[in-house]
């Protein structure tokens, strides 16, 4: 008499469930299938293991929300707080050439910027951010300038690389830009979300 079909009672050792299942891989992977089974079943003896796997299986797997606490990221980047390094709502990420990576926390009302390392180098403030209406995104432009768009003021801001605000732009018909993007060919590229649309503007016009 074949075995019911169940899920419940399976799956056998043959990785079955009543006459379904099974495993279904290329012949050259099953030694390694096999190697990861193996490390399987020795691993959820241990109770670390246990505790770290029903960890994530409650804040992870399946979760209503896209969000979750990121700790070992947390960890390298300072976490939350209005510290050197710790950030309130950041927004915008960009890197440069070099690995630098620069974060427009907008709660703290600043840039941070951090090597490849996650070390804090330098920051510097940013003047007329609205507290989690800003949404503010940034780009890295020549001899680290930092241009960053201010979707609660409609302007465009660039900041020289010591930090000093050398130009604030607000072109006509702009209404909420948030995106920004500078090209190879020396173009700030801007996406304006009320708009609907993207534009473009020689680097020039922003010096």
């Amino acid at each position: 008499m074949p075995s019911p079909n169940t899920y419940r009672a399976g799956p056998d050792e043959r990785g079955l469930f009543g006459r379904y299942g099974g495993r279904f891989v290329a012949e050259t992977l099953m030694p390694l299938i096999l190697e990861v089974e193996r490390a399987y079943d020795a691993a959820r003896k241990d109770p670390g293991f246990a505790k770290e796997l029903t960890y994530y299986l409650e804040h992870y797997v399946g979760r209503p929300s896209p969000l979750y606490f990121a700790e070992r990221l947390t960890a390298r980047w300072g976490g939350a707080g209005p510290g050197p390094g710790q950030f309130v709502e950041p927004v915008g990420v960009a890197a440069d050439p070099s690995g630098r990576v620069y974060v427009a926390d907008t709660g703290n009302h600043r840039v941070q910027v951090f090597d490849a390392e996650g070390r804090l180098v330098r920051q510097f403030p940013v003047f007329g951010w609205k507290d989690f209406y800003t949404e503010p995104y940034l780009a890295i432009g020549p001899s680290d300038s930092v241009f960053l768009t201010d979707s609660w003021k409609g302007r465009i801001v660039r900041y020289d690389a010591s930090g000093a605000l050398s130009r604030s732009w607000k072109a006509e018909g702009v209404k909420r830009p948030t995106g920004i993007a500078l090209d190879a060919f020396g173009h700030v590229i801007v996406s304006d979300r009320d708009m609907h649309r993207v534009d473009v503007w020689p680097l020039d016009a922003f010096r």
